[in-house]
């Protein structure tokens, strides 16, 4: 059986593969939103500390962060901003 993806869980992934990417405590205010059940404001906050620290990311991360928009119906102006690093 194919699991679906919750924006929860799609976000989860991508702080896994970002693990030790942040120098401050985004990755601990994303998990906290997350846990009170503000899945959006985490999303928005994750891309925009993404594009501020010039963070480069996966083709992959980039697609998971936008199917997690697009489950909540979000549009998120930073994800289009997002620095892609091919070679990842």
């Amino acid at each position: 059986m194919i699991e679906k993806k919750t924006p929860e869980k799609l976000i989860e992934l991508a702080l896994m593969e970002l693990a030790g990417a942040f120098a401050d405590d985004t990755e601990t205010s994303v998990y906290e939103l997350l846990s009170a059940g503000e899945p959006g404001v985490a999303l928005e906050l994750l891309c925009s500390q993404l594009v501020e620290h010039e963070i480069p990311i996966s083709c992959r991360l980039k697609n998971r962060l936008v199917a997690a928009a697009n489950i909540m119906c979000l549009e998120v102006g930073e994800i289009r901003d997002l620095r892609v690093d091919s070679s990842k």
